[in-house]
């Protein structure tokens, strides 16, 4: 499953027109506008899924895929790709599953917050069948054997930056900042003769 959202070359007329007097200007100009709206695209992204889910920054960063523009290649992508999410990432909390002196085996309970303020238990049933804590991670019985056991899985970033407003509002930041990239490239490179510190070749 993906999430892709794409700045297409297409619609930069404008800035061509004006840059036609400057050497390589309107690619220079427009790369690098796009790649600015692309990072601040993911940076409102992360910033929004992390408002609703309880997910680390960096947990999500690794989910996020950016093909930058380049001076032959004007366009550019922003994709959340990848499968679920094993719960680990979502910072478990495990209680109990010890011997206490006083009161004996305190049975162990995990719980886990995807959605902020939404705590949720994943204890065994009666027949053992549910999550539980091991060296490695949340696992989980699916069956009345013992063995095998499985990580426990929840939802993937494609899901999360899915979400219409997060989507929709990552769409607008990339825009914004890619439109008001260009107008000050545009106004550096006619203003200051030609002149460029915005880097070469992506």
């Amino acid at each position: 499953m993906s999430m892709v959202l794409t700045v297409h070359p297409e619609g930069f007329a404008a800035a061509e027109l004006k840059l036609m007097g400057v050497s390589k200007g309107a690619p220079k100009a427009i790369s690098e506008a796009i790649n600015r709206g692309l990072t601040a695209g993911q940076t409102f992204a992360v910033k929004r899924i992390r408002e609703r889910y309880n997910a680390t920054a960096a947990g999500l960063k690794s989910g996020f895929r950016m093909k930058k523009a380049s001076w032959e290649a004007m366009g550019g992508e922003l994709a959340a790709r990848g499968p679920m999410l094993k719960v680990d990432v979502f910072s478990p909390s495990v209680r109990g599953g010890r011997m206490s002196k006083r009161k004996g085996y305190i049975a162990q309970s995990v719980s886990v917050m995807i959605i902020r303020g939404n705590r949720r238990v994943l204890n065994p049933d009666a027949r053992g069948r549910g999550g539980f804590m091991t060296p490695r991670g949340v696992k989980e019985r699916r069956q009345d054997s013992r063995y095998p056991i499985y990580p426990v899985m929840t939802i993937g970033i494609p899901y999360m930056f899915g979400k219409l407003e997060i989507f929709e509002g990552t769409q607008k930041r990339i825009d914004e900042i890619t439109d008001k990239r260009l107008e000050h490239n545009i106004n550096r490179l006619l203003g200051g003769g030609g002149s460029w510190s915005g880097g070469g070749k992506e």
